[in-house]
């Protein structure tokens, strides 16, 4: 395997880290927050998850 395609996978694979990372950090806050009950907290994830699904299609086109 070439070195360019190493980099590639080695940075592919920190992307996905920090990915999840913040996304704890995200539903952690979240819990944390006053006045941000239950039902809120699962429209502001599925509104989240849905942006990040558009941004992966959207750089998939790239």
């Amino acid at each position: 395997m070439s070195l360019q395609k190493k980099l590639e996978r080695e940075r592919a694979a920190g992307i996905e880290h920090g990915t999840i990372a913040s996304w704890e950090l995200f539903t952690r806050a979240l819990d944390e927050t006053p006045g941000i009950g239950p039902k809120r907290t699962v429209a502001i994830m599925a509104t989240a998850t849905r942006l990040a699904q558009e941004k992966v299609k959207e750089l998939g086109r790239n």
